[in-house]
């Protein structure tokens, strides 16, 4: 899981893994800086990486994506062509 709003409407930005067999929650470390604090955006996994689409910030929405690699521990943000969603 990545970002979400909490208290006071503070922002995060940090990625989360559930381990399903102890129902525990762990910090997904990064060798990189992270996409800016979000919530509401779209995410799926496409084999070893993370596809972070769109979200809000409270006063913007963003129309950006971002892909976090789970074998180098990276974000990245690919130069993608079209128009956006």
């Amino acid at each position: 899981m990545f970002g979400g709003k909490g208290p006071n409407g503070r922002l995060y930005n940090d990625l989360f893994c559930l381990d399903v067999e102890k129902w525990t929650w762990s910090v997904v470390p990064s060798a990189t800086s992270p996409p800016l604090g979000r919530f509401g955006h779209a995410m799926v996994a496409v084999e070893d990486k993370i596809v972070v689409f769109g979200g809000w910030d409270g006063a913007v929405a963003f129309n950006d994506l971002w892909v976090y690699d789970l074998s180098s521990r990276a974000w990245i943000k690919p130069a993608v062509g079209g128009t956006p969603p």
